[in-house]
């Protein structure tokens, strides 16, 4: 059995908690999508927007890590 090092093991730990706080963010915003969907007060209605914008803005920052972590392993999907 080959013995990981402790490089290759927090790589691994890098990439799953990417993982989980990817699909943690994409489930945030789909639930921002839904409060901005069942609201029609004007107030209202930019904070679902602003919600949304920053959901977004922290879901793709998380894609660009997990591409960057998979650039670092040599393409590893």
């Amino acid at each position: 059995m080959k013995k990981r090092g402790k490089r290759e093991t927090t790589s691994e730990e890098r990439r799953r908690r990417v993982e989980q706080e990817l699909e943690e963010s994409g489930r945030m915003l789909r639930q921002a999508y839904a409060g901005f969907n069942r609201v029609s007060d004007p107030d209202l209605v930019d904070a679902w927007i602003y919600e949304i914008n920053a959901r977004q803005s922290q879901y793709s920052y998380l894609l660009k890590m997990r591409k960057g972590l998979e650039r670092e392993e040599g393409g590893r999907p």
